[in-house]
């Protein structure tokens, strides 16, 4: 896995890891002064095309920010998406960890950004107000399995979501609506 795979006398600085993670929906939101510290502490992999960055069934309690590059979600030889720059993979991960749902493997040399649960645990602490404004992935995951869709959604963490800011449930149904497009496979049933 890429645990700090290819370091690289070429590192980032911190205000190019803030744009970089400010480039990514999760974190869209959240000031800039407060971001530097996930920053900071934001882990950079450095992958060449064909390493594997998360692999299915393992557990881990961390995210995977991508900045450059492109990586494949996939189960086996089934490419479930291709993400790129301003993606994460393994967001779900910081909330419940859990077995990867898929693996992840770069298509070229590609830079993320990993960072871990007790970060977010302790950005969340500091600043609870952000959990506004941090998207519905941290509230439900979509797993397609062969050959049906499986929905994960844990209702604790939606309930207390959507009761304490109803205008989330647009970006959830948003989001699932989302990811049920980028992992499944549309069939029409008129043929």
């Amino acid at each position: 896995m890429a645990d700090g795979a290819h370091a690289s006398a070429e590192s980032l600085g911190l205000v190019e890891r803030v744009a970089a993670l400010h480039r990514v929906q999760l974190f869209a939101g959240i000031p800039g002064r407060v971001l530097a510290a996930v920053a900071e502490v934001a882990i950079e992999n450095r992958l060449s095309g064909g390493d594997v960055l998360m692999e299915e069934g393992a557990v881990e309690a961390h995210l995977f920010a991508v900045v450059k590059g492109s990586v494949r979600v996939h189960r086996g030889d089934r490419t479930l998406v291709e993400l790129g720059p301003g993606a994460t993979v393994g967001e779900l991960a910081v909330l419940m960890p859990a077995p990867r749902a898929a693996s992840v493997t770069a298509l070229e040399p590609t830079l993320v950004l990993r960072v871990d649960k007790t970060v977010l645990d302790e950005l969340l602490v500091d600043w609870p107000e952000l959990a506004v404004l941090m998207p519905a992935p941290r509230a439900a995951s979509v797993t397609a399995l062969e050959p049906t869709l499986v929905l994960r959604v844990d209702k604790t963490v939606l309930d207390e979501l959507l009761v304490d800011w109803p205008e989330l449930a647009h970006g959830v149904i948003t989001e699932l609506v989302s990811r049920l497009r980028a992992t499944t496979e549309f069939t029409d049933r008129g043929s």
